[in-house]
């Protein structure tokens, strides 16, 4: 009865082992399944500025974060950056943010790559699309969503000239629909075509990533229009075809351009 003890004992203990192994082998299924649905390397989605492609190899999205090519990154962007000496940071404009080596390269991601250019406006779509808006400093929204043109920015200190008889002529205005640019835009008297005025090196999308324009009207507005009210010419030159135009804040605002 003893050894019987014994051995009823030893099968009690080898169960308690036994069990507790196949919880820790449980346990460790379980992390490394919500390690891999958090941070498993996904396929890398559309990254753009001011819709320019952002193309690399070795950009990769993560469950909640998304890692940018950053050599490709700045090139887009028409700018140089440096690393510290650790090659841990990178530094832009006095402000750093960190990176990481990755496949033969650098990668930042992309909020602290939005906060280290300050960024206008940085926006990703439901399917994981990042889109950089990055408009020239200074430059602010001076209207909400117009039907078929979308929010209209500018920049006070520079892109308004003001000529003779306070007679403005709006050099550039951005035009923004959805954290997206849209087109650019300028405002000419009407008096200054007729008196042959030339106007030149208007800055427009000058040193800022610009994708290709799709198509450009210029309206004549007869009697002007709320902030600009002599009659005068409207240019855009718009980034989007006439049918994407067209579904621009469809049952929005009425236009009053």
């Amino acid at each position: 009865m003893q050894n019987q003890s014994v051995i009823n004992s030893n099968r009690t203990k080898g169960g308690k082992i036994a069990n507790r192994f196949l919880v820790g082998i449980f346990l460790i299924f379980v992390l490394l399944f919500t390690f891999s649905a958090t941070y498993a390397k996904q396929e890398a989605p559309k990254v753009e500025i001011n819709g320019v492609g952002v193309y690399s190899s070795i950009s990769y999205a993560e469950k909640v974060k998304t890692w940018v090519d950053v050599d490709a990154f700045f090139h887009v962007l028409k700018e140089s950056y440096e690393l510290d000496k650790q090659g841990k940071n990178l530094i832009f404009k006095n402000e750093t943010i960190p990176v990481k080596n990755h496949e033969n390269g650098i990668v930042a991601e992309v909020k602290d790559l939005a906060e280290v250019i300050d960024a206008t406006q940085m926006t990703k779509d439901k399917n994981g699309s990042i889109y950089f808006l990055v408009l020239p400093e200074g430059t602010v929204k001076i209207t909400p969503v117009i039907p078929q043109m979308g929010e209209h920015w500018t920049n006070p200190q520079e892109d308004i000239l003001i000529m003779e008889n306070d007679d403005p002529v709006y050099k550039t205005i951005y035009g923004v629909y959805e954290g997206k640019l849209v087109f650019i835009e300028q405002m000419i008297s009407q008096k200054y075509f007729v008196e042959g005025k030339s106007f030149v090196n208007f800055a427009g999308m000058k040193g800022l990533p610009s994708p290709a324009i799709d198509h450009t009207n210029i309206e004549f507005v007869p009697t002007g229009h709320e902030g600009y009210t002599m009659p005068h010419y409207d240019i855009h030159h718009y980034f989007i075809t006439p049918e994407e135009q067209e579904q621009i804040g469809l049952g929005g605002e009425n236009s009053h351009h």
